[in-house]
């Protein structure tokens, strides 16, 4: 099987501008903006992590509450609520909850209808 190129494009990141906290509805539009729908949904603990993922279309992580470390080689990005991270395809990162929150996960629309709601 031949060996898959992993993504040099960094991840890019959304931060939350409103002055009023973000909620699952206005994350939801924010993300549908750019073609994206929910798949799942994470309530973690802080020390929460995971680490060495990848997947083979773009990964999508938002921040509903709580705060999130991702870490891709030497570069981190600390996510705050209403912060979305765009992680490009077969992009090696791990991730970590700073502080306990909620984060949900969101993908193409196709892959969502392929593999159905909480599809892990």
């Amino acid at each position: 099987m031949p060996e898959i190129e992993k993504s040099k494009v960094p991840a890019r990141v959304e931060r939350w501008k409103s002055k009023e906290d973000p909620t699952i509805e206005a994350i939801e539009q924010m993300l549908a903006a750019e073609d994206l729908t929910i798949y799942d949904t994470f309530e973690l603990s802080k020390g929460w992590s995971v680490k060495g993922e990848s997947f083979d279309r773009l990964e999508v992580r938002a921040v509903i509450s709580g705060k999130f470390e991702y870490t891709f080689g030497a570069k981190k990005i600390v996510l705050n609520p209403g912060d979305v991270l765009f992680i490009p395809s077969r992009t090696d990162h791990s991730a970590k909850a700073l502080a306990g929150g909620k984060l949900v996960a969101a993908f193409k629309e196709e892959f969502v209808s392929e593999r159905g709601a909480s599809g892990y």
